[in-house]
């Protein structure tokens, strides 16, 4: 059992860069691969499997279209069988739907591998939750449980009400609070060996991952522990960061519903970005005990990170970056309005084009000039 879990962690851990919202994923043409550049770890798309550099074909999974509008994988090319979960991808060319990328990522990860199917060792809690935002489909190991303390049901309970409540009064679209998004969410115990996971220039240590559109993983241990703390919380301290983590992944899945057909364009920096702004969006809103951080915190860490001279493409995943990435999404929806940052979402997915372009198109800003705006707007020196 114990090797069938550690097996799933390694496929999230492929899959990290989709997870927080950096994958490119597939813009749906005859045939779309994925794979992972073996030179610099970063997933990329192709729209055929001869363009991808040979040492990188090992990692490639590619879908092509058949006559009907139907998408294969690469491991059902040998068979006429097409997974009808797969065919709901060719109405992506017509109009974009939360159900419509959920049966094409449904091709990417098995059943088996995603939290409605995984295996838990041991003893399982099950619940189904309803929530402005839909139903969540929770589900969390004994031993997680003993980690916690409690039942992590509250806290979820508690970070959706907090969502559905910043979703709807703070000038969001309408779509993103009434999407049936049926959210699978899993809680496991794993401890933080497992879950360490290399990328260029840096180690990234992640307690959770969203799959897009409402799958989420968590790992209690890491939650508890982090990477770099010393203690271990307990109580409501524990509670409140597994609410706070929860949030941000919540955001993760705003972020791709904003962005919608232009997913595929996302970077890392404006996903982690728009997550960490989410959790001070949502901040007002949580009822529970405790609060893991405050939106005064999140602007003095921003403010010590950022400098002139910093890029986008600078992003590695450091605590430091993530400050960063919220810098530069709070000055657009703080500085500006929360108006100028969809407009700037909206203009990704009208012209497919990336965040930086799509903000030059709305505001006149280069990728440098948000920037300097950040810096000023967060009094960074």
């Amino acid at each position: 059992m114990q090797r069938k879990i550690i097996s799933v962690i390694n496929l999230l851990a492929a899959l990290v860069p989709l997870l927080s919202g950096s994958l490119q994923q597939p813009a749906f043409a005859e045939t779309s691969c994925i794979f992972r550049d073996s030179a610099s770890g970063v997933f990329r798309t192709s729209n055929s499997l001869e363009d991808i550099p040979e040492e990188s074909r090992n990692s490639a999974q590619c879908r092509s279209r058949s006559a009907v509008g139907a998408y294969q994988t690469s491991s059902q090319a040998s068979s006429e069988k097409v997974s009808a979960t797969s065919k709901a991808a060719s109405s992506l060319a017509s109009g974009y739907s939360v159900k419509d990328h959920a049966a094409v990522v449904g091709d990417l990860v098995p059943d088996s591998q995603r939290p409605s199917g995984m295996l838990l060792e041991g003893s399982e809690r099950r619940e189904s939750i309803p929530t402005s935002l839909g139903r969540v489909n929770l589900r969390w190991s004994r031993e997680a449980e003993e980690l916690f303390g409690a039942s992590p049901k509250k806290a979820v309970q508690e970070a959706w009400d907090a969502a559905g409540r910043a979703l709807a009064q703070r000038g969001l679209p309408y779509r993103l609070r009434t999407e049936e998004y049926g959210w699978n969410v899993i809680i496991m115990p794993q401890g933080r060996e497992q879950l360490l996971i290399d990328s260029p220039g840096t180690t990234l240590c992640h307690p959770a991952w969203m799959t897009p559109p409402a799958d989420i993983y968590v790992v209690a241990d890491l939650v508890l522990t982090g990477c770099g703390r010393h203690e271990r919380l307990a109580g409501s301290a524990g509670q409140a960061n597994l609410r706070r983590i929860l949030i941000h992944e919540l955001g993760h899945a705003v972020e791709f519903q904003l962005m919608g057909k232009a997913f595929h364009l996302s970077q890392r920096w404006h996903a982690e970005g728009f997550a960490t702004w989410f959790e001070t969006l949502a901040e007002p809103y949580v009822r529970g005990e405790g609060k893991a951080f405050s939106r005064n915190q999140l602007r003095e860490r921003a403010r010590h990170a950022l400098f002139p001279t910093w890029e986008t493409r600078l992003f590695r995943g450091s605590s430091e970056d993530y400050a960063r990435g919220y810098g530069l999404i709070a000055v657009i929806a703080e500085g500006r309005a929360v108006a100028e940052l969809i407009a700037v979402y909206r203009e990704m997915e009208k012209s497919q084009v990336d965040f930086n372009k799509a903000a030059f198109a709305r505001l006149g800003w280069t990728s440098q000039r948000l920037v300097t705006e950040a810096v000023s707007y967060t009094g960074s020196k």
